[in-house]
């Protein structure tokens, strides 16, 4: 394997973070130079554009790897395409304090190593995308936790006032006992002496009239004193007095007789 000193130095170089170098006042980006940071003017600038084409170019390489040793020569390689295109200053830099700084070679490894697992961001979990990705599954699953904890919440709360503004069944039972008539709480004596109280109006009953007796009619007028008077009835024909010897009568005999007596005015008391 033919390599150059200075991918074994950084192949085998220790993992410790290097101090930025402060670069001149009238330094300029080159056409290669490299923005470290965040936002569309270190994405957009011409030198990442470029890392961007050469990063591609290693994928396939890289995918192929199988130990972490094949993955960080192809790292140290991009790195010093980098470092050649810029010459001596100038390869990674980024603006900090309104100033133009140059990054150690720990921090363009590690600008170079995120770039190709965020190109195959579908098989390392620890690209940007995939990092993306689980943040917002986890956000998800917070919200729809906090979600249906508010629901909870909310339906709880509706049961706990429902509880309150009915009656339980022990309530109710006391309200329908109080409910209860009063005859039911009272003894036998108060009872009898509420059913005391009790009008009873009779009806009118009108009892079949045998054959051959004259129809009577009751005269139901009675007179504005209190006291009771006699119920009078009379025949069709005109009144006469009458007693209860002429009905026992014995001499009683045929149809002349019953003209006698029919001819006769009746009238009678009971």
């Amino acid at each position: 394997m033919n390599s150059t000193p200075s991918f074994a130095i950084n192949i085998w170089k220790p993992r410790v973070r290097e101090s930025n170098t402060e670069l001149p006042e009238g330094f300029v980006p080159l056409p290669y130079t490299v923005h470290i940071g965040r936002g569309r003017v270190c994405s957009e600038a011409t030198g990442n554009r470029r890392l961007k084409v050469i990063v591609d170019s290693f994928l396939q390489d890289y995918q192929k790897a199988k130990t972490k040793i094949e993955k960080s020569v192809i790292v140290s390689k991009i790195v010093d395409i980098v470092y050649d295109a810029c010459g001596s200053a100038g390869a990674f830099v980024k603006y900090q304090g309104g100033k133009w700084l140059e990054v150690g070679d720990y921090a363009a490894r590690e600008k170079v190593g995120s770039m190709l697992r965020d190109a195959l961001s579908e098989k390392y979990r620890s690209s940007s995308k995939a990092k993306l990705a689980r943040r917002k599954q986890v956000k998800k699953q917070v919200y729809q936790a906090a979600e249906s904890n508010v629901i909870n919440a909310i339906l709880s709360f509706k049961h706990e006032e429902e509880s309150t503004a009915s009656p339980t069944f022990t309530d109710k039972k006391t309200a329908e006992k109080a409910k209860e008539p009063s005859s039911k709480k009272q003894g036998p004596k108060s009872a009898l002496s509420s059913s005391s109280s009790f009008s009873w109006s009779p009806t009118k009953t009108h009892l079949p009239t045998p054959s051959g007796l004259p129809v009577l009619r009751p005269d139901l007028k009675q007179d504005k004193d209190s006291t009771p008077k006699p119920t009078e009835f009379s025949f069709l024909s005109n009144t006469a007095p009458i007693s209860r010897s002429i009905f026992d009568d014995t001499s009683y005999h045929g149809p002349s007789a019953a003209a006698e007596f029919q001819q006769q005015d009746w009238h009678f008391t009971l």
